[in-house]
C-alpha cells in the first residue's frame, strides 16, 4: 500500500541582519529537516529583501523566501518542522499552509472546451479612396505680419525686464 503524502508550503522571514552564509546556511539546515523527515522538496524561492508593511519583532527589512514540499500524512512531520521553525532566532515569521497538488479538475477542462469564441462578420461599406493626399493649402506670411510679431516680441522682452 503506497502512503499518502500531502503538499506543504512554508514561507518564512528571515532577521536582514544576516550574512549571505547564514542565510544559505538556514536554507539547508531546513532542507535537511524536511527531508529527515521522508519529505520531497518540490520547489524552492529565491531569497530577496522586502520592506515588511510593519515592525516584525522591532525590525523594518527582512529576508523572504519559501520552499514546497510533499511529506507522509502518518507521520507527525510537520509539527517536527514547525517546532524546529519556533526555535530559530533568526526567523522572525513563518507560515506553514497546506498546498494544493496542481492539477486541472474534469470540471476547469469541460468549460474550456465549451468556450468558443464568438465572431460577428459585419460588412463595412465600401467607399472609393483617392490616392491623391489632400493638398492644404500654404499661408504665406507677409512682410507686416512679421513686422507685428518682431514688435509684439520687443514689447513682451521689455515688460519682463522692466524697462
Amino acid at each position: 500500500m503506497a502512503k499518502e503524502t500531502n503538499i506543504y508550503e512554508i514561507g518564512y522571514l528571515l532577521k536582514a541582519t544576516l550574512k549571505e552564509e547564514e542565510i544559505l546556511a538556514f536554507t539547508e539546515k531546513l532542507r535537511n529537516a524536511v527531508t529527515e523527515k521522508h519529505g520531497l522538496i518540490i520547489s524552492e524561492g529565491k531569497t530577496k529583501k522586502e520592506t515588511l508593511a510593519y515592525p516584525i519583532k522591532k525590525e523594518n527589512n527582512a529576508f523572504f523566501s519559501w520552499i514546497k514540499f510533499s511529506i507522509s500524512t502518518e507521520t507527525s512531520a510537520i509539527k517536527e518542522i514547525k517546532k524546529y521553525l519556533e526555535k530559530q532566532n533568526d526567523v522572525l515569521r513563518f507560515l506553514i499552509m497546506r498546498a494544493t497538488k496542481e492539477k486541472q479538475h474534469k470540471s476547469v477542462i469541460k468549460r474550456e472546451r465549451r468556450a468558443k469564441p464568438i465572431f460577428v462578420k459585419t460588412e463595412m461599406p465600401t467607399k472609393e479612396i483617392s490616392q491623391k493626399p489632400t493638398e492644404v493649402p500654404e499661408q504665406k506670411e507677409t512682410p507686416e505680419d512679421i513686422k507685428i510679431k518682431e514688435e509684439e516680441i520687443d514689447k513682451k522682452i521689455e515688460e519682463l525686464l522692466g524697462e
